[in-house]
């Protein structure tokens, strides 16, 4: 069984995998386990910290849809992030990756 620590560098690794692929059918295998790694971290830690990066995991990946013009599922990965974190920021990426 893998620590928290270790599913947080998994995910991090993921998430650096995703970034540098353009293609959907990986970024969104990447990004999928990635948030299963800090959904899975924030369960057994209930460290709240773990929201942030799961938050950030659907920040980077509503841009990855944004960029590959592919609005609609940018916009429910904003809206993802928004509800890990409700912020202002996270509730402007919803308004600007609905935007071509």
């Amino acid at each position: 069984t893998a620590t928290t620590q270790q599913l947080e560098s998994f995910g991090i690794y993921l998430r650096i995998k995703a970034s540098n692929d353009n293609n959907p059918d990986t970024f969104n295998d990447y990004y999928t386990k990635a948030v299963s790694c800090y959904q899975t971290a924030l369960e057994r830690s209930g460290n709240p910290f773990y929201r942030n990066y799961l938050a950030n995991v659907y920040e980077q990946w509503a841009k990855k849809f944004h960029q590959n013009e592919d609005y609609e599922n940018a916009v429910a990965k904003a809206k993802q992030a928004y509800e890990w974190v409700p912020s202002a920021t996270y509730k402007q990426l919803v308004e600007e990756v609905g935007k071509k």
